[in-house]
């Protein structure tokens, strides 16, 4: 009778055991909601394939239009808070349009644009049928780079974008004092709650950002306009990502 009495009770332990999510696994579905509410603002539900590995860890699978809305689904997700590394495995479905073409129609699209200066300083290579485009040469301002990287993303036939452009430096003789302030100033302005939390340190133009932020797309966002300073030479990161 008592063998009995525990055998049934280690039953029922192991059924409310068994109907109970580990924190680990409601933490990991709760995330995948999260992801999945945020896209469908822009995108249908059935659209992707989002699975979340380890906390924090997102795997997203699909197909997508343009190499632009690859990209998009990546700051999105990036966005969300909880996430760490995401893994992007999106598909671009274009278009096949021969290398000659896709070069052609974009010079001539940034010519009519007139949004960039010195257009003769930038180099566009197309490799087909992989559909990468790989951007070179110079601009002026972190702007014009990102926007010749958005340019050749939203391009038919473009399946991928390798922007090697580099941003000149207005003053190539900046101290390192002055760019701590130029940054700290920059962190403050865009970054207010990251700003607390961020540590800038600089050695003759190479700068070591460190510290925590709670979201992946602020730590990519800040490495990313720390890079287009005027004057930094190099960036390390060893920001970490949280969570909130």
């Amino acid at each position: 009778m008592l063998a009995h009495s525990r055998f049934s009770l280690l039953m029922i332990l192991l059924s409310l055991l068994s109907a109970s999510p580990l924190p680990a696994q409601d933490a990991t579905a709760k995330l995948k909601a999260q992801i999945t509410t945020a896209l469908e603002r822009s995108y249908a539900p059935s659209a992707f394939k989002i699975a979340v590995t380890t906390p924090g860890r997102v795997v997203i699978d699909g197909e997508v239009p343009s190499y632009w809305d690859k990209q998009n689904v990546f700051a999105i997700v990036a966005r969300v808070p909880g996430v760490k590394d995401i893994s992007n495995r999106l598909v671009v479905q274009t278009i096949f349009v021969s290398a000659p073409i896709v070069k052609v129609e974009l010079e001539e699209y940034l010519k009519r644009m007139r949004a960039i200066k010195d257009l003769d300083k930038i180099t566009v290579t197309v490799r087909m049928p992989e559909g990468q485009v790989i951007l070179g040469g110079t601009v002026n301002f972190p702007h014009e780079k990102a926007l010749m990287e958005e340019i050749a993303a939203w391009h038919r036939g473009v399946k991928e974008v390798d922007n090697q452009i580099e941003v000149l430096s207005r003053d190539k003789l900046v101290s390192d004092a002055a760019l701590a302030r130029a940054i700290k100033d920059m962190l403050s302005c865009d970054f207010p709650r990251e700003a607390k939390t961020v540590q800038v340190k600089i050695e003759k133009g190479q700068v070591l950002l460190s510290g925590a932020v709670t979201r992946l797309w602020a730590k990519l966002e800040i490495e990313k306009a720390v890079q287009n300073t005027g004057g930094v030479r190099q960036v390390e990161s060893r920001l970490e990502v949280i969570g909130e």
